[in-house]
């Protein structure tokens, strides 16, 4: 059974670059357009007793952006308060990763992904 991942991106082609990869890794991907869409998968499968192994949000986003998302992800408690979460981001500057970090993310991929890096920090964070 492969790593449970939650893709959080705005843009449809990157949730289809990022699907299609996962899914070469035999991981089993739900898709989110924004924050507000992966808050209400996350809740939904918190009431059915399921959880992610990891979340990949993109950083940048209309509406809800991937830090205020990752807050409130944090907040929900439970899995979604300790779970990885990935930071992916065409923004990939050194202050931006510290304000992942202090949004509550563990780690930044930057944008265009480069599927070696990927690869590996999906390793240690799912621990697949």
């Amino acid at each position: 059974e492969g790593a449970q991942v939650l893709v959080v991106d705005y843009t449809q082609t990157n949730r289809e670059i990022l699907e299609s990869q996962l899914g070469r890794w035999a991981m089993k991907v739900t898709l989110a357009q924004d924050g507000s869409s992966a808050l209400k998968v996350l809740e939904q499968r918190r009431d059915r007793g399921e959880r992610f192994d990891i979340a990949l949000v993109d950083y940048q986003m209309p509406n809800m952006d991937g830090l205020e998302a990752t807050r409130k992800i944090r907040a929900m408690g439970g899995w979604q308060a300790s779970g990885p979460i990935i930071a992916v981001t065409a923004n990939a500057m050194t202050n931006d990763k510290y304000k992942c970090i202090d949004a509550g993310m563990n780690d930044l991929l930057p944008k265009p992904i480069d599927p070696a890096r990927f690869m590996e920090v999906l390793q240690s964070y799912s621990g697949q």
